[in-house]
């Protein structure tokens, strides 16, 4: 059946409704949340069950749970299914093969493996060697890394050496723009995350935080993701939603 745009709406408004009771048509991941439940990328929170699945919006996302979200995002992107490939874990210490602080037993290595196969992370410098650190919270630095490495495999790094201090995007919409202005976090400096925030920016799947590009442009890469915000990002990304 071929549905038209009015009746399209109509169904993913009644989508949201159903799949999270702590979403509205007012809210900005209104429509992400609607299409990311409906591909089976972001299930329902039930930890509230008394107030029946719940999108819960404002809750910070770990890392962990971040792998699964591009994992199955990466799946879809590719065939329409968010089911991984299986693999096969092999214990190392007191956690695996592929992360001395991931064992087998955790519920998202599945996802953390593949994401490291594909090439999102390598992990970050710990005791042991490069951990993944499952339990921290993401970062909008971290988000746009993520998401531009899945996006970009195996031909990032070439990108990144073209990719000025000046998003080309907005240079050349704007030529006044002279990229984030973010003063005193990781943006003050050149290289990570700023290139990986130009491509997100270039690629309209952030426009960041505040301000417009020649006036102000914030990216705020140290403030930590929420399930809205990742919601919204990868749902851009998938194209599933309307690009800002």
């Amino acid at each position: 059946m071929t549905l038209s745009g009015i009746e399209e709406g109509r169904l993913l408004q009644a989508m949201a409704l159903r799949a999270f009771t702590d979403v509205t048509e007012t809210d900005y991941y209104y429509l992400s949340s609607a299409r990311m439940a409906d591909a089976g990328i972001m299930e329902p929170d039930f930890n509230t069950s008394a107030l029946g699945p719940q999108f819960s919006p404002s809750t910070n996302v770990p890392r962990a749970l971040m792998a699964e979200y591009l994992a199955k995002s990466y799946q879809y992107w590719r065939d329409r299914t968010t089911a991984l490939p299986s693999a096969t874990c092999t214990p190392s210490g007191a956690g695996s093969t592929d992360f001395p602080d991931v064992p087998c037993s955790h519920p998202n290595w599945l996802a953390i493996h593949w994401i490291k196969v594909w090439g999102v992370t390598q992990g970050s410098p710990c005791a042991q060697g490069l951990c993944f650190y499952p339990g921290n919270n993401v970062t909008r630095a971290e988000m746009v890394t993520f998401i531009e490495r899945l996006r970009q495999t195996g031909v990032l790094n070439t990108l990144l050496s073209t990719v000025g201090e000046t998003d080309p995007g907005c240079a050349v919409a704007y030529p006044a723009c002279k990229g984030w202005t973010d003063a005193g976090g990781a943006m003050d400096v050149s290289g990570w995350p700023r290139r990986e925030a130009n491509l997100a920016f270039q690629d309209r799947i952030t426009a960041g935080c505040s301000g417009t590009p020649g006036n102000n442009l914030k990216f705020c890469p140290n403030d930590v993701v929420s399930r809205a915000q990742i919601g919204e990002f990868l749902a851009r990304t998938l194209g599933l939603v309307p690009m800002p």
